[in-house]
């Protein structure tokens, strides 16, 4: 039941996707409304209520405000309040900052004083995020010393297999051991998302990878197909095994947009593009809610390397067909966003005349603040990537000088995955 808990914080923490990706769904609540009810649902937990109330008290407070949570006899509780620092409110701070290197400390303490190895896999697990986070320029030796450890002990092996992956580079030995495991569906996934995420693209991993593709578990498969695509792997093993997924018409929707993307978003020659494009258009009926915004990638993946005008102007009509749909509308701007690139890529100025008053609409502070930039990340992506094609090719200064403020608000406020986007948004724009 820990483990269950603990999986359903970390994905809550580290994606929201899961969690955001309802809203769209439940149109007559409002969002303010629908956060209440499910952090009210995360409480009725007593495990992930007790963890919410740390991961707040441990970014406002520091290691003092935890220290009886974490001298306690009690071991589950010097659990929680170990684990709970990795997933508090640690974005948009400074590397190295005081309060970073305060919670280094304690937790290397934990590390090397606690007798539970559920406790030091927490501290592990906590200190890897600080590192993946940036909050912490380096590893700490006494974590990278103890992993092996920890790797081999049953009861702290799983937040280390995470704390490794997260770790990246830093602890790059020691993946291999990793990803040989046996290790549950819930960690299989994580996994997944953390390799793509953190791009280690070597062989090993791609095998891996591949092999997760064919997992009898819907959201590793997905999982899996997402990495391949953000990673770039354009083998010819890859395209195949992702092929049989969004061919497979008895596949889940989300698995099969997860592997179609990641073919998609791997294309730069015309005639695979073309090719591509056409599959994607006749696969329109398989996306609905919030797949849908996947199926928009796709399209311009494919659509901006088509050299035929017959064939992107039936691209951009798909896209309009479906902004009117009113399917997913989270920002308003995201369909806009996609058609935007379309535009800039045909260099269609009448085309993005058309859109542009409404990304910019979106893009206002006033909706900015209004909206948790969590809320729709793959509408933001798409709105902004709109219109920084915008400003790269209009050449406009005006309009460049208010995306790049929006951009670095959307930084400041956003979680690892945002930022993994929008800062090379912010590059292009500051080139």
């Amino acid at each position: 039941m820990v483990r269950r808990n603990v999986l359903l914080f970390v994905l809550l923490a580290l994606t929201t996707v899961a969690v955001v990706q309802q809203w769209p769904r439940r149109p007559a609540k409002s969002k303010a409304q629908f956060d209440s009810e499910l952090m009210q649902e995360l409480r009725e937990n007593s495990d992930v209520g007790r963890m919410l109330d740390l991961s707040a008290s441990a970014w406002r407070d520091g290691p003092a405000g935890l220290e009886a949570e974490l001298g306690s006899p009690n071991s589950r509780l010097r659990y929680w309040a170990a684990f709970s620092v990795g997933t508090g409110p640690s974005r948009g701070a400074p590397a190295d900052d005081g309060m970073a290197k305060a919670w280094r400390d304690r937790l290397v303490r934990v590390l090397e004083e606690d007798r539970s190895g559920v406790v030091r896999g927490a501290a592990a697990f906590s200190l890897a995020m600080l590192v993946r986070d940036r909050r912490l320029e380096h590893a700490p030796a006494t974590l990278l010393e103890q992993l092996p450890s920890l790797l081999a002990d049953e009861e702290s092996r799983f937040h280390a297999c995470l704390a490794v992956v997260w770790l990246g580079a830093h602890a790059r030995e020691l993946l291999d051991d990793v990803l040989e495991l046996r290790n549950d569906d819930e960690v299989r996934v994580t996994m997944c998302m953390a390799l793509g995420r953190m791009g280690i693209a070597d062989e090993r991993v791609v095998r891996f990878l591949l092999r997760a593709l064919r997992d009898v578990d819907e959201g590793v498969r997905s999982s899996a197909a997402e990495a391949l695509g953000q990673l770039g792997v354009d083998s010819p093993d890859a395209r195949r095994a992702l092929r049989a997924r969004f061919e497979d018409e008895d596949e889940h929707a989300h698995v099969r947009g997860a592997a179609l993307l990641a073919v998609s978003s791997a294309v730069t020659q015309h005639e695979r593009a073309t090719e591509l494009l056409l599959e994607t258009l006749r696969m329109r009926g398989a996306f609905e809610g919030e797949d849908l915004l996947t199926w928009v990638r796709c399209v311009v993946a494919t659509a901006r390397h088509v050299q035929d005008d017959a064939l992107q102007r039936a691209a951009v009509r798909a896209l309009q067909e479906a902004r009117h749909e009113d399917v997913f509308r989270y920002p308003d701007g995201a369909i806009p966003g996609a058609i935007a690139q379309l535009a800039c890529a045909f260099r269609d100025e009448a085309l993005l005349a058309e859109v542009l008053p409404a990304l910019m609409s979106v893009s206002s502070g006033l909706e900015i603040a209004r909206h948790d930039v969590m809320g729709g990340e793959s509408a933001w992506r798409l709105t902004f990537e709109g219109l920084v094609d915008a400003v790269v090719w209009q050449r406009d200064d005006v309009l460049r000088g208010s995306v790049r403020a929006d951009l670095r608000r959307i930084i400041d406020r956003g979680h690892f995955d945002v930022r993994a986007w929008a800062e090379p948004l912010l590059a292009r724009l500051d080139a």
